[in-house]
C-alpha cells in the first residue's frame, strides 16, 4: 500500500468493533521506496459516508529513528497508542490513513478498514443543582454546580457538575 514515499507493509491492532475512548494501540511496518526528507507523522481517520468524522492526533511513524533520516530500502517498525474518539456516534466507520508533516498532509488513503463504534447514550442537558457556580477554566472545563449533603455540623457528602466545553487532549 503505496502512501507518498512510504509503502505500508502492515498494520495491525484495528479492532473491528471499539467503544468510543478505547485505547488502540496500533503498530506498523513501512518500507522507504525513496528518502522522504520530512519526519513523517499518521493520523487515523473515521470517515462515514465519504466525510470525515474524527481523526486522531499525529503520531509518529517511528520513535527510534525519524522518517526525516531512513534511506529508500529501509524498513522500519513502529506503533503508536491513541483513543477512538469520544466525538464519535454510534454506527459503521471505514478508518483511513494519513501521512502527515505537522499539519500538511502528505498523502491519504481513503476507507481501507471497517471499524463498527458504540457510543454511550449522551446526555446534554444539565441535572436539577442546588447550587449554580458557571466557573469556567483554560483547557474547557466548566463548574456548573454543585450539591451539599450536610450530616450532623458537618458536609457528608459534596456533588460538583461538570460539562467540557471542547474536547480535552487529557483529563
Amino acid at each position: 500500500l503505496s502512501l507518498g514515499d512510504l509503502s505500508l507493509l502492515a498494520l495491525e491492532g484495528l479492532p473491528e468493533t471499539a467503544d468510543v475512548g478505547a485505547p488502540l494501540t496500533v503498530s506498523w511496518l513501512w518500507r522507504a521506496d525513496a528518502a522522504p526528507n520530512a519526519d513523517l507523522s499518521l493520523r487515523l481517520i473515521w470517515q462515514q459516508d465519504g466525510e470525515t468524522a474524527a481523526m486522531t492526533q499525529p503520531l509518529p511513524i517511528s520513535h527510534s529513528y525519524p522518517s526525516g533520516q531512513w534511506q529508500a530500502g529501509e524498513v522500519w517498525r513502529g506503533w503508536g497508542l491513541t483513543h477512538v474518539p469520544g466525538v464519535l456516534e454510534s454506527g459503521a466507520y471505514e478508518l483511513a490513513l494519513a501521512l502527515v508533516d505537522g499539519d500538511a498532509v502528505i498523502a491519504q488513503r481513503e476507507a481501507m478498514w471497517p471499524m463498527r463504534v458504540q457510543a454511550p447514550e449522551r446526555i446534554y442537558a444539565p441535572p436539577a443543582m442546588q447550587h449554580s457556580a458557571d466557573a469556567r477554566w483554560e483547557n474547557g472545563l466548566r463548574l456548573l454546580g454543585y450539591d451539599l449533603e450536610n450530616g450532623d455540623d458537618t458536609v457528608s457528602a459534596l456533588t460538583l457538575y461538570w460539562q467540557t466545553e471542547a474536547p480535552l487532549e487529557r483529563s
